[in-house]
């Protein structure tokens, strides 16, 4: 595997442990979102910019007091992988 390719497997990865996760709170997630931002060196990217400021509306650390929020979790978080493998093949 390619090292460019290891970045991004990495990167889908990490993105996708610290938001489909409902165990997070929002200031978790804040701060774990910001991690990742700087440690792949991602600070100019307009599109996660823009996904982060809707946060709100489909990040799962939001919807804890809702009763199904675990169920936003499985499915996004399969969707969101599979998304990612099958365009990288």
């Amino acid at each position: 595997m390619k090292e460019q390719e290891l970045v991004g497997v990495t990167l889908c990865n990490t993105i996708c442990d610290i938001v489909w996760t409902d165990s997070l709170t929002p200031d978790e997630l804040k701060e774990g979102w910001h991690f990742v931002i700087e440690d792949f060196e991602l600070s100019n990217n307009n599109w996660l910019d823009d996904i982060y400021e809707m946060r709100e509306s489909w990040i799962p650390a939001y919807y804890q007091d809702e009763l199904m929020s675990w169920l936003t979790c499985m499915t996004s978080s399969s969707e969101s992988k599979n998304q990612f493998f099958w365009t990288s093949l």
